[in-house]
């Protein structure tokens, strides 16, 4: 039969590995922080959220490169030949003159400018979608990292409250283990009323432990989710009863799922499909330009016949080729009907997912009520048992019991504190915007 400690030991183990846990205050200096300012401090340092402002940033250089292509091009070009054997002409009988130098050195200044290209247009706009889709990436990264260190900062002080619990537990447990010796000693009780007492601290010392390394894993995993040093104490400065008062079910009115970050992303996806069905279409039309072209040569020839300046144009227009441009535009109109369509499904997935989560998080609410008056219940119990043994009317093995009881009622508790918690995180992560 297993050990009712063990039990409450398993359980509160089950609790620690299923969330994102974190620690609570276990330094006495150290870097104060409320959840606030762990979250302010992981969108300025978190690793993850530098990256996608560099995606950002790439994104705008970007729409700099593709508008530099619609912008005058100038080059300056400088070429030097030698010519082995001068070509001549003869315009006296006997007298040859040569009609290039056999060195020469010349320089072709030009400007291009891009007057009017579809594809240009188009790509120019897709940039700037581009653009927008990384911050809309970003923005998604700093809601679910918002989040993340909520959760954690709750798991923290959930775990600084069990252990305060363990502690009180265990400090009581080996006082009564000592008065309980002493009666020993006196013949006035049985060795095995003890030896039971000695198995329960025993118990709890070990628990105490697991607590004490549980604490300093998820200190570093606060650490890790705010871009902090691992050797950089910290104390959360927050109060759990403080998020329990806060987290009364008080959502209301109608929920629009296009100002959800998810939505807008995937209405990105459908822009990005129309832009691409615009690409398509403007491959049918011409493509214009214009250029300016001026020529220096060194040691230029009696006879060059080379303009030094020349003013141009260029347009280009497609006739026929084939069916694959037609083709193509049918292809990029289907897949802007599939992204419209996975546009409406996500509005109403969303919809869906937030009536289940808003239950959900009522639900969680009225579990944490019933947990709450268990755990005083129990409590009160372990407390006249705890009185009744030292009267005498009660048995080790029964306070064991009723403490195992009392713990496990506790472990309960803060499970659906945390569940509570994270029910109405996950519905503000759904409102955020």
């Amino acid at each position: 039969m297993k050990h009712p400690f063990l039990v409450f030991q398993l359980c509160l183990w089950g609790l620690v590995g299923t969330l994102n846990p974190l620690l609570a205050q276990v330094a006495d200096v150290g870097t104060s922080l409320s959840l606030q300012q762990a979250q302010e401090h992981a969108l300025s340092y978190n690793k993850e959220i530098q990256s996608a402002r560099l995606d950002v940033n790439i994104a705008k250089k970007k729409v700099m490169e593709t508008t530099g292509i619609g912008l005058p091009q100038v080059n300056v070009t400088g070429s030097y030949q030698h010519i082995f054997k001068v070509p001549t002409i003869e315009f006296v009988p006997g007298e040859k003159i040569p009609i290039m130098e056999a060195n020469s050195t010349s320089f072709d200044f030009t400007v291009s400018q891009l007057i009017f290209s579809g594809e240009y247009i188009v790509g120019l706009q897709a940039s700037k979608v581009y653009k927008t889709i990384t911050e809309q990436a970003l923005r998604k990264n700093e809601i679910e990292l918002l989040q993340s260190v909520e959760s954690t900062y709750h798991m923290a002080l959930v775990l600084d409250e069990n252990n305060k619990i363990v502690s009180q537990n265990l400090m009581l447990s080996r006082q009564t283990l000592t008065e309980m010796e002493a009666m020993l000693a006196a013949g006035m009780i049985e060795d095995t009323e003890v030896d039971q007492l000695r198995v329960n601290v025993s118990a709890l010392e070990n628990l105490a432990n697991s607590l004490a390394g549980q604490q300093r894993n998820v200190l570093n995993l606060l650490k890790y989710q705010m871009g902090m040093e691992m050797s950089q104490p910290i104390v959360l400065t927050d109060s759990l009863g403080g998020f329990i008062n806060d987290a009364l079910p008080d959502v209301a009115g109608a929920f629009n799922p296009e100002q959800n970050i998810d939505y807008r992303m995937v209405q990105n996806q459908v822009e990005v499909q129309r832009l691409s069905l615009k690409r398509e279409k403007s491959t049918f039309l011409p493509t214009l330009s214009a250029f300016y072209q001026h020529t220096e040569k060194l040691n230029a020839p009696l006879l060059d016949m080379t303009p030094k300046d020349i003013l141009g144009a260029q347009v280009t227009i497609p006739i026929f080729g084939g069916t694959q441009r037609l083709m193509r535009v049918k292809q990029a109109s289907l897949e802007l009907e599939k992204a419209e369509l996975t546009r409406e499904q996500t509005a109403n997935g969303l919809a869906l997912q937030y009536a289940n989560q808003q239950l959900a998080y009522e639900t969680a609410y009225r579990k944490y009520l019933n947990q709450n008056e268990s755990a005083q219940v129990s409590r009160r119990i372990f407390e006249k048992t705890h009185l009744k043994l030292k009267e005498g009317v009660a048995s080790s093995l029964e306070l064991t019991q009723v403490q195992s009881q009392y713990l496990t009622a506790i472990s309960n508790y803060y499970n659906s504190v945390l569940e509570m918690l994270d029910a109405r995180g996950q519905l503000q992560k759904l409102l955020a915007q």
